[in-house]
């Protein structure tokens, strides 16, 4: 293993992706349906294939928490589906759109592993009303007829082996202009926008972020220690557009989970906080401090009707600790339901 280019523990953190491999060995189709070129033998329609989903499905699990991780509820079939429903109703709009923001989060991992395992995906936001879904996932193994990359397969790694990004970054580390193009881009899709904050006008982003934690308790909790946000950090600040829906919000919970894994390709992490928008809202309405500040934030954005829905911090931590396990248990239990066993009739 010493001579092989990824390290152990990233290594180690792909074995899902491997337990992918008897399946695409199973849906290749019989010597007898080999292609009359003698080329590549064919797979089997998508139409009604059997898949295995499962190890797309825990790698959803692994996903950042953008505020209701835990209320999400995969259930993975044997129809190339992975269907997604949330535990309770929202009681918000804060709430529907957290909920949301995680899901893209999950469905980014599975969409992520499925790209390092050669397999196809998707994502369906009009499911079956009789499966009771609010969206489905889809992974199609043995659909894609071209190979992995390394850089794949280092995000799909850091599905599992990203460490916890909240520590203290390393004030000598500063990453290059590839991975700060690569980190805005990923996030700028439909209605999400990203812009990393200037060395010049970090100043200002931090006396806004502190002025906006000073009137808002949620802020403060989200943002955390303010001297994390200083020594080794580059600011970023990531914004949702006015046209927003559930597609909308899913898709910037994907955006920002790309740009998570696309850090850790280069052992760097970006820590995101989400800034949910009633949240944002009432924190702007708490005097002309606040509103201020909560103008400076907007206008970093550089676009008409964006505000923020996210804050992050990118660097390189200083003692890199494992993340909490997520309670994969608890969000994959509609997959390991078993259906209820009726007792014979009495006669």
């Amino acid at each position: 293993m010493e001579h092989l280019p990824l390290p152990r523990r990233e290594l180690l953190a792909s074995i899902p992706a491997l337990l992918a491999a008897p399946a695409a060995m199973a849906q290749m189709a019989p010597a007898s349906q080999m292609a009359p070129d003698g080329g590549r033998p064919r797979t089997r329609p998508t139409g009604g294939q059997e898949g295995v989903t499962l190890p797309f499905a825990m790698a959803a699990c692994w996903a950042d928490d953008f505020g209701a991780l835990s209320d999400i509820r995969l259930h993975a079939r044997l129809d190339c589906t992975i269907g997604v429903r949330t535990a309770r109703q929202p009681a918000s709009d804060d709430e529907s759109c957290a909920m949301l923001l995680s899901i893209g989060a999950a469905a980014e991992c599975s969409a992520m592993l499925a790209s390092a395992s050669m397999a196809g995906s998707g994502i369906l936001y009009m499911p079956p009303k009789d499966s009771g879904d609010l969206v489905q996932l889809s992974v199609k193994i043995g659909q894609v007829r071209k190979g992995s990359n390394p850089d794949a397969v280092r995000s799909a790694a850091g599905i599992f082996a990203r460490p916890d990004p909240t520590g203290a970054f390393d004030p000598a580390w500063s990453p290059n202009q590839e991975l700060l193009d690569k980190v805005r881009n990923s996030m700028s899709d439909q209605n999400c926008t990203a812009v990393i904050v200037a060395p010049d006008r970090k100043a200002d982003f931090l006396k806004s972020l502190r002025a906006l934690a000073k009137v808002s308790p949620a802020i403060a909790k989200a943002i955390g220690e303010p001297e994390r946000w200083e020594a080794g950090c580059t600011p970023v600040i990531v914004g949702r557009g006015p046209a927003s829906s559930v597609q909308t919000a899913i898709t910037s919970g994907r955006t920002m989970q790309r740009a998570v894994l696309f850090a850790c390709q280069v052992e760097a992490s970006l820590d995101l906080r989400v800034i949910l928008p009633g949240v944002f809202e009432s924190a702007s309405a708490q005097g002309a401090e606040a509103t201020e500040a909560a103008k400076v934030l907007s206008l970093m954005l550089a676009s008409p009707g964006f505000e923020p829905i996210a804050v992050g911090r990118l660097g390189k931590l200083v003692d890199p600790k494992p993340r909490r396990v997520p309670p994969f248990m608890q969000i994959l239990a509609p997959s390991l339901e078993v259906p209820e066993v009726k007792a014979p009739a009495a006669g």
